[in-house]
């Protein structure tokens, strides 16, 4: 993570969070020129750095795209599963939390880097919730689990249950490794709308409002046609997705004040 804030990333890629509240993005904004090559704005390192000294979360997106490592073991995730992987990082310092209580809409596995951090898991409240919620007020539920990941560590929470963490008395980072599973409803649609471009009848145009057409008779007949079809459906057998490209070259990694101010050693942030 020190070695991608050293790179400058673009603003959009990183995320601050403190006491559950996100930091102002623009806060760590890097201030420069207009960009020639488009508008983007990038973050700023010492910016960032400050931000973490003074206890909030560093998030770090897509971190797949950042480490071969993270890359290949997304890849596997995604071979084994047959779900998209995504990886994002977390740096904690300690006795600090980065949300609030939440949920999201797709299942993680959470792998502790290092030091430590605690997590209380609760029972969801929407069943395969459509988006992703935080704030105290969900964070009613029956407690399913209490624990404290240690590095090396792994748990898995499932889509919809809420939860929050908390570094101990050590600060933590961890790769939260999201799970992008189709959901049936979606499987189904996409298989239909496949379908459909072979039928004729399908293809067919509306008829303009002005037409002497009794559009509720064609819209029986197009339903029964649309009906047929979906009861024709089969499961495919479809290949696992590939996942995520693990030859990118390797980056060079250096000791930085990101560490510092998160009193990690150089060995334990690689």
């Amino acid at each position: 993570m020190a070695a991608i804030l050293d790179a400058a990333p673009p603003l959009s890629s990183i995320r601050l969070f403190r006491d559950g509240a996100q930091v102002p993005p623009e806060s760590t904004a890097r201030l420069r020129d207009p960009n020639p090559r488009g508008p983007v704005t990038f973050a700023d390192r010492d910016k960032v750095i400050e931000a973490v000294a003074g206890g909030a979360t560093l998030i770090v997106e897509e971190m797949q795209t950042h480490s071969p490592a993270v890359a290949a073991f997304a890849s596997a995730v995604t071979h084994e599963t047959g779900y998209h992987a995504d990886c994002t990082a977390f740096a904690t310092p300690a006795r600090n939390r980065g949300a609030n209580p939440h949920f999201d809409p797709t299942g993680a596995f959470l792998r502790q880097v290092y030091g430590e951090k605690r997590w209380v898991v609760r029972e969801p409240i929407e069943p395969w919730p459509r988006r992703k919620w935080r704030g105290d007020d969900v964070f009613t539920g029956e407690v399913l689990l209490d624990v404290v990941l240690r590095a090396g560590d792994c748990l898995y929470i499932p889509r919809g249950f809420v939860h929050v963490g908390e570094a101990t008395d050590q600060p933590s980072v961890h790769l939260s490794v999201g799970l992008g599973a189709p959901t049936w409803g979606r499987h189904l649609v996409d298989l239909v709308r496949e379908q459909m471009v072979d039928h004729e009848s399908m293809r067919e145009c509306l008829p303009p409002l002005f037409a002497d057409v009794d559009r509720a008779e064609v819209f029986e007949q197009r339903r029964r046609e649309f009906v047929a079809i979906v009861d024709k459906l089969q499961w495919p057998g479809t290949e696992l997705p590939t996942g995520a490209d693990a030859s990118a070259p390797r980056r060079t990694h250096r000791p930085s004040a990101l560490r510092a101010a998160l009193g990690t050693s150089t060995e334990a942030t690689r």
